[in-house]
């Protein structure tokens, strides 16, 4: 049974226990290239709960904190009104083994587990795993509040809770109607970071170019575009909504001057889509005289010269382009819209602005050959960008390539093989088994890096020794994976 409106030591319980499901042993042989990060997803939550007057404990792993230990003692030692887990697809595992925790310390503890992964498997993920109570489909900051304040009043129907999905009183699973995605995202509050002990989190090295602490920002939800390996769309839509720009300020300022941070990597999933709004953001930075640098998303059909000169005039570094493919056919068959002189331009215009360029491609496609493998490694190669980035395709559920009946594994550990930094779960490419894609990859990684013309250049691009240490870092990553091979 779950318990609702419950009391602890005598005051209404308004405590709320929020984890962010572990990954970072996932990445095995690369972990060395990877940070602990701090989630914003359940960050928006903890600050819009912390709104409304509840107690809210957030809890991710770091290099002191053992989150499954973590929140077993933290149930041992006090009641919650709720349990709430975020997810991605690699870390469900992780998820269902926080809630099997807090289930053998506090059975009668609500549980709610959110998140891509379980937005894109509401169908299964439920009624597969009884250690979970209820599942938070697409945005999570209301659902979440009003679960919550469900049980706070004590009831057990759930029913008016749009986005959740949950077990009626005879054991049925009731998904209920979607929730609209939030237009005005300013009222969610900036992520509630002060939870943690800040120090302790950074950004990945391979998108790092500052001088200093690293963090991550969301400006802007939605992705207008459709692109076959993708399942963004399902948590944050198509349709663009937007943090007005003074909110933005205000939460680079706090970054600064409240938790001493340096370098900000805009993780909206195109920053510059929408161009008048870019050109303000940047203008108003420079107005600021911040002292910050920046990173962000893009794509090479929203970015020209004009572009790549105003990021630079802000402090924008880095900037990662998803080029994808370097065959016109595989663009059209994936979604892609821009076309390979678009990509050539773009990285063209990142050298010439000192920004350092991420070119990223997916590779792996069933419709793929031996030789669209090759003209994209060539065509990569030859862009001479600062940082090439080849992935092996992996099906996340709610993408177009994600089929439920070949993809979906036998047993929930079977998502915890779902990385692009291993070779891929299933063969997905005829006659290309996985971990011979997985090796093409990592050789054509190696033999750029280890050209004597990259190592200088990308000497030379770094301004900071931080810099140079996040950039060997990433390079471990990359050889460390390639000797495994």
């Amino acid at each position: 049974m779950l318990r609702a409106g419950a009391c602890a030591r005598g005051l209404p319980m308004r405590r709320i226990l929020l984890a962010n499901a572990p990954f970072y042993d996932l990445y095995g042989a690369s972990r060395v290239a990877v940070s602990y990060y701090f989630p914003l997803g359940i960050g928006y939550i903890a600050s819009l709960l912390e709104k409304h007057g509840y107690a809210v404990e957030l809890l991710t792993e770091s290099k002191t904190i053992d989150v499954f230990k973590a929140v077993r003692q933290k149930l041992t030692d006090g009641q919650y009104l709720l349990v709430g887990i975020s997810s991605m697809t690699t870390s469900f595992p992780g998820a269902v083994r926080l809630a099997r925790c807090a289930k053998e310390v506090a059975p009668g503890t609500p549980v709610v587990v959110g998140g891509p992964h379980v937005t894109g498997m509401a169908d299964s993920a439920l009624q597969e795993q009884p250690e979970l109570d209820f599942l938070g489909i697409g945005e999570g900051e209301l659902t979440v509040l009003q679960l919550a304040q469900a049980l706070e009043a004590g009831r057990t129907d759930f029913a008016d809770v749009q986005g959740l999905v949950w077990r009626s009183a005879d054991g049925q699973v009731v998904a209920n109607p979607l929730r609209p995605f939030h237009t005005n995202l300013d009222e969610l509050g900036h992520p509630a970071r002060h939870l943690v002990d800040f120090s302790e989190f950074s950004i990945h090295s391979h998108v790092y170019a500052g001088k200093g602490r690293g963090a991550s920002v969301v400006t802007s939800r939605g992705c207008p575009f459709g692109c076959i390996f993708c399942s963004a769309h399902l948590t944050h839509g198509r349709r663009m909504r937007y943090h007005s720009l003074d909110f933005v300020m205000k939460e680079l300022h706090l970054l600064r001057d409240r938790y001493g941070v340096k370098y900000v990597w805009f993780q909206d999933d195109t920053l510059t889509v929408n161009r008048r709004r870019v050109m303000e953001l940047c203008e108003r930075i420079q107005n600021a005289q911040l002292d910050m640098n920046f990173g962000c998303f893009s794509r090479v059909d929203v970015f020209d010269d004009e572009m790549a000169r105003v990021l630079s005039a802000a402090g924008f570094r880095m900037v990662t382009f998803g080029i994808e493919s370097g065959v016109p056919e595989i663009l059209k068959k994936i979604g892609k819209s821009a076309d390979l002189d678009q990509a050539r331009q773009a990285i063209d215009n990142c050298r010439k602005h000192r920004i350092r360029a991420i070119a990223s491609f997916v590779v792996g496609f069933p419709f793929e050959s031996p030789e669209d493998l090759r003209k994209t490694f060539r065509f990569g190669r030859g862009l001479d960008a600062s940082i090439l980035m080849f992935n092996p395709l992996v099906p996340f559920p709610g993408s177009k390539v994600f089929d439920p009946v070949a993809h979906k594994p036998k047993t929930v550990d079977g998502w915890a093989r779902f990385l692009t930094t291993e070779a891929p779960p299933f063969d997905m490419i005829p006659g290309i088994p996985a971990r011979k894609l997985k090796a093409l990859v990592e050789r054509e990684h190696v033999k750029y890096y280890m050209h004597p013309r990259r190592i200088v250049r990308s000497l030379r691009e770094m301004s900071s020794p931080a810099e140079v240490w996040q950039s060997a870092r990433a390079f471990l990553g990359v050889l460390s994976r390639a000797l495994r091979q």
